[in-house]
């Protein structure tokens, strides 16, 4: 019989590793709509001449482990009281990809941050079908190089996730996971992030954010680039390194470039446009609510760096804007942006954004 593994038989699950190189068993179902994670050899062709057209054999060289993780941004949800440290949620795959996050017990969130370097690694396991055999690929060693949130109105209005993985290694079989480990993960269905729970303030710096700084907007898109090396190779050595045919530990490499873009249904917009002639310092924050639960992208300053209204036909208008992300910090000569706090109300926003979540999470995620 052939065998029969459909896409929907698909499970992730994540964990923050302790040490680069080992995996461990996973506690986060990941709530997943696609992925492209592989590994690839590359081949050392064997170029010199011997009087014959056709290729020789070649040496199969170094392994590469990348790819993409697309996902619905939800509110991280706990599976009861049963197991109250597995989670389905994606907190876990931002905060990874940010270095750092900050447990505050009295408004009962997550504060995620930026950190200098990515150390964080996790291990991410995917199950693809239940059929045949090798259906485990476990990924030990995964930093985010870059990622990214967007949404727009409409019908497919829930805030998607796209998760760049630079990996150390990929298994196939000796895993420390197994498919029961994958298959037992939390059965809960967290609500997704939609683009209806958000309301969009931006304004200058001059004081805190407030209800005249509301603005409607139809679309946006987020990336944060955090500049990683992914295809660096070294022969072994005793500290960590012990197999060239794997990548070193990716670090930064140069700095990270963080962008925000939106759309506005109606090109009315003098102070935005005022505000991109006059290269004027913006903060702007992004707050999705339901019920109690909370997530919330905030962006302490900005700089509109492109600002259309194209005309496509006879229809209305539409407003299109481009932005670059500064450190909270690099305004106002060092002093900073000082108005855009956490729910807090002290911990201000020094790097170019950080997103808070509030939901089933007891405790920190890191």
């Amino acid at each position: 019989m052939a065998y029969k593994n459909i896409g929907y038989q698909g499970i992730c699950g994540a964990r923050l590793q302790a040490a680069y190189r080992t995996a461990l068993v996973v506690t986060d179902k990941i709530p997943f709509t696609s992925e492209n994670l592989i590994d690839e050899y590359i081949r050392l062709k064997a170029e010199w001449l011997d009087g014959h057209a056709g290729l020789k054999s070649n040496e199969q060289g170094p392994k590469m482990v990348k790819g993409s993780v697309n996902v619905d941004m939800v509110y991280d949800e706990r599976n009861g009281d049963v197991t109250p440290n597995l989670f389905v949620g994606t907190d876990l795959f931002l905060a990874a990809a940010m270095g750092d996050e900050t447990w505050d017990a009295v408004n009962l969130s997550n504060q995620i941050t930026l950190t200098e370097d990515v150390d964080a690694a996790i291990t991410i396991a995917l199950l693809k079908g239940s059929v045949g055999t090798n259906l485990l690929w476990e990924f030990l060693g995964c930093k985010c190089g870059s990622f990214s949130l967007e949404g727009q109105s409409g019908q497919n209005s829930h805030i998607k996730g796209v998760f760049e993985w630079i990996c150390y290694n990929l298994k196939r079989s000796s895993c420390v996971n197994t498919s029961t480990d994958l298959t037992t993960l939390p059965s809960a269905v967290p609500n997704r992030v939609l683009f209806g729970d958000g309301v969009f303030r931006i304004g200058d710096i001059s004081d805190a954010l407030a209800v005249g700084d509301k603005i409607p907007f139809t679309k946006f898109s987020f990336k944060c680039n955090n500049n990683l090396t992914d295809t660096e190779f070294a022969t072994a050595e005793n500290s960590g390194h012990t197999d060239d045919t794997l990548i070193l530990e990716s670090l930064r490499n140069g700095f990270r470039e963080s962008t925000f873009n939106f759309t506005l249904p109606r090109y009315n917009s003098t102070v935005l446009q005022a505000a991109y002639e006059a290269n004027t310092p913006l903060q702007a924050d992004l707050v999705f609510t339901n019920g109690t639960k909370k997530f919330i992208l905030y962006l302490p300053h900005l700089v509109i760096t492109k600002f259309t209204a194209p005309i496509s036909g006879a229809e209305i208008l539409p407003v299109e804007i481009e932005c670059s992300l500064m450190r909270g910090a690099a305004y106002n000569n060092g002093a900073g942006n000082t108005f855009m706090e956490f729910l807090d109300g002290t911990t201000v926003i020094a790097e170019e954004f950080a997103i808070e979540t509030v939901n089933e999470r007891t405790g920190a995620i890191l």
